[in-house]
């Protein structure tokens, strides 16, 4: 007795059985419902064409499920099988673009999405994914355009309208971003990102106030995300209110992430020293050169405290780290005259100071305290040079101030 051989995979049955069935329905049509006024040939079209696009469809669903599980290379061969059954059919090259993109073919991803935007110039998600080509390319004005068509054609989409407002505020399109937000914060008036977006716009142009009021509503909207509280916090240092900055600061730094941040840490103690609590300053600067011993700014910023405080022993422990590790830069040498200085020892601070200002470029201050050490050694024309070079150097660098300030002077429309 012979037995039928069993299908050995289960796709094909079922692809069999789903054959079998259109054929039979294809049947009916045929027999029953076909239009008398159509040749035989055009039935066979129709019939055709309707299965052509059922099989392309059942190929672009396992292609989709395909992808979603991360198996790339089967649906990237499942969508071109549904693409040569249904060529003209946009959202299987937006879908065969996504998969490329995902395998880091770029040029072809493009090829594919530019595809779908010839046959449906209106598909959104093909801008989209077009978009995000570019923007890996970096040409984020191409990426630009294509994102604001996507959102334009579909302006209920939030990711849509967020990838075009990131995109001005990258290229620095701070009045479109502006005009775009304000818009979209009609329908998106619950979204944090779309805040956050606009605090961006106005910390980019220095309202750090303004930009505060909006980090503030997208914290409020979005409080677990810390990403939120560190834009607040920055934006209110930066608005001079260092009561309110100190205490979100505290929260990131109470964070598991954020614990080692250097930064985070440096603005804290930044904000304790304008809150008048500069020994706790000093707690949080001793930690930051302990989790970032190559900061340098971070041990200035310590060793000017110590002076402050009269920690002397502090100070000279600092400015001798800074002088043997960064022997370039003049802090180190200013710290360890303003050392010496408080000691009595006026010749050495003399000279501490004489090589901080020959290293510190246009900088006042360390010819200023050069000139009061030379004093105090009785070297007055030394002393008298010193502070002739200090005075010089504040004329020019008030100058040069007048005319970055003039240049932003708008003109008198009345001088016209």
């Amino acid at each position: 007795m012979l037995h039928r051989r069993p299908y050995r995979n289960r796709w094909v049955r079922t692809t069999a059985l789903s054959a079998g069935l259109l054929g039979l329905a294809v049947l009916g049509v045929v027999s029953g419902c076909a239009d008398a006024t159509k040749s035989g040939s055009e039935i066979k079209q129709e019939v055709r064409d309707q299965h052509n696009r059922h099989f392309a469809e059942l190929m672009a669903q396992t292609a989709s499920q395909d992808f979603r599980v991360g198996n790339l290379d089967q649906a990237l061969a499942n969508i071109d099988a549904a693409i040569s059954y249904e060529p003209e059919y946009a959202p299987h090259y937006v879908l065969r673009g996504r998969i490329l993109i995902e395998q880091h073919r770029l040029d072809l991803a493009a090829h594919s999405l530019k595809a779908a935007l010839e046959l449906n110039p209106e598909a959104c998600e093909a801008h989209y994914y077009i978009a995000l080509v570019y923007q890996r390319w970096s040409d984020l004005e191409t990426a630009c355009a294509h994102y604001l068509d996507a959102a334009r054609i579909d302006p209920s989409s939030e990711d849509y309208m967020m990838a075009a407002i990131e995109t001005l505020i990258s290229l620095k399109r701070l009045d479109e971003a502006e005009e775009l937000l304000s818009s979209a914060l009609t329908h998106f008036e619950h979204s944090a990102g779309m805040h956050r977006a606009m605090g961006y716009v106005f910390f980019m142009r220095g309202e750090a106030s303004t930009a505060s009021d909006y980090f503030r509503q997208a914290m409020m909207l979005a409080p677990d995300d810390m990403t939120v509280v560190e834009d607040y916090a920055t934006a209110l240092f930066q608005a001079g209110d260092p009561n309110e900055a100190q205490y979100q600061l505290a929260r990131l730094l109470s964070d598991a992430d954020y614990t080692d941040r250097h930064d985070i840490r440096r603005l804290y103690a930044m904000c304790l020293l304008q809150t008048d609590h500069p020994v706790e300053a000093r707690l949080e600067y001793i930690k930051l050169t302990r989790l970032a011993p190559t900061n340098c700014d971070a041990w200035v910023e310590l060793g000017v405290l110590n002076h402050q405080l009269g920690d002397d022993s502090g100070l000279r422990q600092v400015s001798q780290r800074l002088i043997g590790s960064w022997p370039t830069r003049f802090e180190g040498y200013m710290l360890r005259g303003l050392l010496n200085d408080r000691l009595g020892n006026f010749e050495q601070a003399s000279k501490d100071f004489r090589h901080a200002a020959d290293l510190s470029g246009d900088l006042v201050e360390p010819w200023l305290l050069l000139g009061r050490a030379l004093e105090q050694c009785g070297e007055q024309t030394e002393s008298e040079q010193a502070f002739a070079t200090a005075r010089r150097l504040a004329a020019a660098n008030a100058a040069q101030a007048e005319d970055a300030r003039l240049t932003f002077v708008p003109e008198d429309d009345s001088t016209h």
